[in-house]
């Protein structure tokens, strides 16, 4: 009985309205957890790039992309800052970093391939 449990009839009917409209964030959280070489070896495989050579050559547009990828990803799943994708991606600086970043950001979201690719490592075993 009602008694028993101590609700009565309307105090259910409030507690299955408050379950109702119970608040749900859809929010994803992002794990900053991979560790910057494990990346760029990683985008290089997927990109069939080899890594420290092409980390360094800054004309041709495939690695301009490549780089700025890695960049943006560093930022993004590594959780570094500038100044340490800069010592990972050799001679760079912190303001061609920034312009990587912006850039890898534009070819993740508008270049399918990349956006597949970005999706990817946020799946992925990344320890």
């Amino acid at each position: 009985h009602h008694r028993d449990i101590g609700t009565t009839p309307k105090k259910a009917k409030e507690l299955s309205k408050a379950l109702e409209n119970e608040y749900r964030s859809g929010r994803l959280v992002v794990f900053r957890d991979w560790q910057p070489a494990k990346l760029l070896s990683y985008i290089s495989d997927k990109l069939m790039v080899t890594k420290k050579e092409n980390l360094i050559l800054k004309t041709k547009k495939r690695l301009v992309e490549y780089r700025a990828l890695c960049a943006y990803a560093m930022r993004v799943l590594c959780g570094v800052s500038y100044r340490e994708i800069c010592e990972n991606m050799y001679n760079i600086t912190i303001s061609a970093c920034a312009y990587l970043c912006s850039r890898g950001y534009e070819l993740v979201m508008k270049k399918q391939e990349y956006n597949e690719m970005f999706q990817d490592l946020m799946r992925v075993q990344r320890v």
